[in-house]
């Protein structure tokens, strides 16, 4: 919805048409995790009232989806058949779940999350489940572990490396966040790499059996009667290649989001910039502005900042910002277990170059503007985490 707000900004008279396949308000995704187990209403994860969009001058077409476009013409055509002309088109598209080929992945009670319907059908399956199964140890997955727990269930956690959101934390944050996730209820399982989804009959062909157990690939057992992927996206590319973009692993855009298509933009999850699809919310959105800004006859351009996530595991506030490897990098550590705080923060040549906060993420905003900036610190003021963030802040 950012390049919409960003278009009309850009210009106030231009016609603006949204679709979108999904019936209810646009609305944050990041936040379906969070409601697993629990009653949620629709508006209140909406990103705008309906009523915005009428201010805006905004037509917003929900329940419906574009199945065709064509370059030449320059028409939509709608799973109806009404076509739609523009002048500019941007393909914000999205993502799909990815799901590795996995035996008995299809499997009834065996979900994935990307849209307020299967937040619905997972919650409806966690009403009856007593075990249920996360595979994937990352933001998502931690955050439906959290909520599935709270909703009485009793949940694992599979990840494939060594540790916990392995990009986003250091080994020694990790274990640090692991203890927490732990004493919270939730089992995490590492170098975890699942083989099958097991039924409860006596046919593995049959995926029709509902699941009783996942099967890893080196013979551990997990049982279970609800198992949700959170493996990660694939790009939603069909509108795209139909228009005859070649695609790697989004639509290639460059810094301005437009594609190789003269008037055909694309950003977010569906984009491809600097080789990378980035996955996130954050970027999402600026990419977003960017796109709606010059597709309206704007004049901006993108520049991926420095990645951070703000979030939530398990009730403590968890956050990561920017480079956390390099041999020649040195940190500044402070560890309070019992108080349940962890913070290190990255320097090389002089300036901060990433961070991660656990506990306590005072001053997060302040490092995100050092690293933005480039700004050089006084050795003095990096003996210290707290003498540090009084410096840059």
């Amino acid at each position: 919805m950012s390049a919409a707000g960003a278009a009309r900004e850009a210009d106030d008279g231009a016609e603006i048409t949204v679709v979108g396949a999904e019936k209810f308000l646009p609305y944050y995704r990041p936040r379906l995790s969070h409601s697993l187990g629990g009653d949620l209403d629709p508006s209140s994860i909406a990103i705008h009232p309906g009523s915005w969009y009428d201010g805006e001058e905004i037509q917003l077409r929900t329940g419906r989806e574009v199945v065709s476009v064509d370059a030449v013409r320059r028409r939509a055509v709608m799973d109806d058949g009404e076509e739609l002309s523009w002048d500019a088109l941007i393909l914000a598209t999205g993502a799909r779940p990815f799901v590795p080929p996995v035996s008995g992945a299809g499997r009834p009670g065996v979900f994935t999350l990307r849209s307020l319907v299967d937040r619905e059908a997972i919650t409806a399956a966690s009403r009856t489940a007593e075990r249920a199964v996360i595979i994937g140890g990352g933001v998502l997955g931690l955050e439906a572990a959290w909520a599935l727990t709270k909703a009485g269930l009793e949940v694992s956690v599979l990840e494939r490396g060594p540790h916990l959101l392995g990009k986003m934390l250091d080994p020694d944050a990790a274990a640090f966040l692991h203890a927490i996730v732990e004493r919270k209820g939730v089992r995490p399982v590492f170098k975890a790499s699942t083989e099958a989804v097991v039924g409860t009959g006596s046919c593995p062909e049959d995926e029709s059996e509902p699941v009783a157990l996942v099967k890893l690939e080196d013979g551990r057992e997990l049982p279970a009667d609800l198992v949700l992927f959170s493996t990660g996206i694939r790009s939603e590319t069909r509108l795209a290649e139909e228009l005859g973009l070649k695609c790697g692993r989004g639509v290639p855009v460059d810094e301005r989001m437009r594609t190789e298509i003269s008037d055909v933009y694309a950003c977010g999850d569906a984009a491809e910039f600097d080789g990378a699809v980035a996955g996130s919310w954050e970027i999402a959105d600026r990419q977003g502005s960017v796109a709606g800004c010059n597709a309206a006859g704007g004049e901006t351009a993108y520049a991926s900042p420095a990645l951070s996530r703000t979030l939530m595991v398990m009730g403590t506030q968890v956050f990561s910002v920017g480079d956390i490897t390099g041999d020649e990098m040195f940190t500044i550590t402070d560890c309070d277990r019992t108080g349940g705080i962890y913070r290190r923060i990255w320097l090389k040549s002089g300036s901060i170059s990433g961070a991660v906060l656990i506990g306590d993420v005072t001053g997060s905003g302040a490092i995100r503007g050092a690293i933005a900036s480039g700004v050089q610190l006084d050795p003095g003021t990096t003996r210290s985490v707290t003498s540090l963030l009084d410096a840059v802040w």
